[in-house]
């Protein structure tokens, strides 16, 4: 005899940075005997509301789906066929020897109750240990309105929701750090309000030099520039640093090997010293400022960048100089 235990995810935590959609996202193995050539069934349920005051119209939901797995296209349909016309169109892009994903448009996204989908995902074959996927709303006509959380729907998920290190760990799964896009117009002194409203573990401006992506992401970083010290004495400018993440997050954190980054993070980002150096490591999760800053060249020729470059110059400047002065 064989006895199947199974644990549901937890909900996602309401406290996330999501500031234009209410995301949640569950999965759970079927009651039903799945089909002859699939190991086991598992339904998806997804959860989307509109945090502002109207709906959105055009709203796109990204699903990366584990390795091994595909979505049951005959669910789909009745979503897409039914009266209420759930889906508008969705497309699965068939890459079961790695990552494939899967595309759905809605017509709308309610601010008042939340759209529910639910459909089935097929493992059709295993693997040893599964990385987590994850679940991206954003809309079509302004996509860096988004929110983003992740998901894996084996049983050994407590283990990989988590980021451990000797004997210490810290939960990462759904305390993603989604990175500022360069889109993004922050005055400066959103900057130095986010710097100053609570103790951080430094102000740095620093350069990837190599990414190594598992399970966990590690990013050796050089710093480049000490704005403000924090919690951790000795910074400085040439040194390294390795910053870690989880990796169902890294589609939202898209940090880049060469480029340079404004980093500003609580306390609790500090983690363990490295065995190796004998310095801090630092995590990124939800609560860290994360944003490109454009090279000298970019900043003088790319459109859009200037006033970008200027703001964080200031920002940088202010704190470096003056401190905190709110």
């Amino acid at each position: 005899q064989v006895v199947t235990f199974y644990n549901q995810l937890h909900e996602v935590d309401d406290k996330t940075s999501c500031k234009d959609f209410e995301l949640l996202v569950t999965i759970e193995e079927s009651s039903e005997t799945p089909p002859a050539d699939v190991e086991k069934s598992y339904q998806m349920s997804i959860r989307v509301r509109a945090l502002g005051p109207t709906d959105v119209r055009m709203v796109v939901l990204d699903i990366s789906l584990p390795t091994g797995f595909s979505p049951e296209t005959s669910d789909l349909e009745k979503l897409s066929n039914s009266v209420d016309r759930y889906i508008n169109h969705f497309q699965v892009v068939d890459n079961l020897s790695d990552r494939g994903s899967l595309i759905i448009h809605l017509f709308k996204v309610s601010h008042k109750e939340p759209e529910v989908l639910i459909f089935r995902l097929q493992q059709r074959f295993r693997v040893g240990l599964l990385q987590p996927s994850s679940v991206t709303v954003y809309e079509y006509y302004n996509p860096d309105h988004r929110c983003s959380h992740t998901y894996t729907p084996r049983e050994d998920r407590e283990e990989l929701s988590q980021i451990c290190r000797n004997d210490a760990c810290r939960c990462a799964q759904g305390d993603c750090c989604v990175s500022r896009s360069d889109s993004e117009n922050v005055p400066h002194q959103e900057r130095e309000t986010f710097a100053c409203k609570t103790l951080h573990h430094g102000i740095f401006k620093v350069k990837v030099l190599n990414v190594s992506q598992s399970y966990y992401d590690k990013y050796e970083m050089e710093i480049t520039q000490v704005i403000k010290l924090g919690i951790e004495a000795g910074v400085e400018v040439g040194q390294r640093r390795l910053f870690m993440s989880h990796g169902g997050c890294r589609d939202g954190l898209v940090l880049n090997q060469g480029s340079q980054y404004l980093i500003m993070g609580p306390t609790e980002d500090q983690w363990n010293a490295d065995a190796d150096t004998g310095r801090s490591v630092y995590v990124l999760g939800k609560d860290t400022w994360v944003e490109r800053w454009p090279s000298p060249t970019e900043c003088s020729s790319t459109d859009g960048l200037s006033d970008k470059c200027r703001s964080l110059k200031d920002a940088a400047t202010e704190l470096s100089v003056n401190g905190c002065r709110l």
